[in-house]
């Protein structure tokens, strides 16, 4: 800015200062030459100016903002023009939806004068599975439902209904709730050679109980967003995953504001790269993701390679269990 105040003087000035001039006397003589006869006021509009115009180049440049918002707009302008022909599709897929049909099953849309019996309301439930549902032992579903042996069901509700109205909230009142809870996350760190007996407060190593996969990777995700602004002074992070890893890192992305960089993984394994994730690494990085398996294809991504690129470039590691990572360990 200095230099361009300088040019600007040398129209008006008997001996015009040239940049070559200007590069061989000292800085101090240079500024003092250079805003000489400037008023106080341009001298402080010129550097605001600069100051903001530098500012919105940045964030325009950074990160390739300016083509991810350019691709948005595009998008946008996309979706009006399209909106028509998309709210047809979704008009004609509505009708294909199967509800029960008069006599099959009377609606509610309001709450009912006169409750239902327990037979009433057992017959509702029936007729709502039969029209419905699919019959999970005729028609085979993968990441739908976790469902064992048949023998087990009577078990599982016989717990579950001993357990119907304790609110793990209050844990002073449901003492057994939150017993299981701990002795369940336990194993859990056990089955994964956790450090939880024998070693140093500071070194044991902890669990949570989350209602869901979901649940957890918003848990870890917060983690990673707070650990960024409150340790390392990061306001707006990122996180690098693969293409591959569950939809709920973007839940967790658009929940708590976090950018994720989504990398392809191995065309020929499906697992993601060590090296492809060290690329799309920046000084906003607070952590990387990898599967154990993914959601879709059942692969594991490369651990103790991604373990490795994260201790060296000083970014988490969140290890994503999803789909069976349970039975790794067998």
């Amino acid at each position: 800015f200095l230099y361009f105040i300088a040019k600007r003087q040398a129209h008006t000035s008997s001996q015009p200062t040239t940049m070559s001039t200007a590069a061989r006397v000292p800085l101090g003589e240079f500024v003092a030459e250079a805003t000489r006869g400037a008023s106080p006021a341009s001298l402080v509009t010129y550097t605001v100016l600069g100051a903001v115009g530098a500012q919105t180049a940045f964030h325009l440049l950074h990160d390739g903002d300016v083509l991810r918002r350019s691709m948005k707009w595009t998008f946008a302008q996309g979706r009006k023009l399209l909106a028509p022909i998309i709210r047809g599709e979704v008009q004609k897929a509505a009708k294909d939806i199967k509800f029960p049909t008069e006599g099959e099953y009377q609606s509610h849309t309001q709450v009912p004068e006169v409750g239902l019996s327990h037979d009433e309301m057992l017959k509702v439930s029936s007729q709502l599975i039969k029209v419905l549902d699919k019959d999970m032992a005729k028609d085979r579903l993968s990441g739908v439902v976790y469902i064992g042996t048949t023998g087990k069901t009577d078990t599982i509700a016989a717990v579950v209904k001993q357990h119907l109205w304790s609110n793990p909230l209050f844990a002073d009142y449901f003492g057994a709730a939150r017993k299981i809870e701990a002795e369940v996350v336990e194993m859990a760190l056990e089955l994964f050679n956790g450090k939880t007996r024998g070693v140093p407060e500071e070194e044991k190593q902890v669990g949570c109980y989350t209602f869901g996969g979901t649940e957890s990777i918003l848990m870890a995700m917060l983690a990673m967003r707070n650990y960024a602004r409150e340790v390392k002074g990061i306001q707006n992070p990122n996180v690098v995953v693969p293409q591959s890893a569950h939809p709920a890192f973007d839940k967790a992305s658009r929940y708590f504001g976090i950018r994720l960089i989504k990398v392809f993984p191995e065309s020929d394994t499906q697992a993601v790269s060590a090296a492809e994730m060290e690329k799309h690494i920046t000084y906003e990085t607070v952590g990387i993701v990898g599967s154990a398996p993914t959601f879709a294809h059942g692969t594991i991504d490369p651990f103790q390679e991604l373990s490795d690129l994260a201790v060296r470039r000083g970014v988490l590691l969140h290890v994503d269990a999803c789909l069976g990572g349970l039975v790794i360990q067998f």
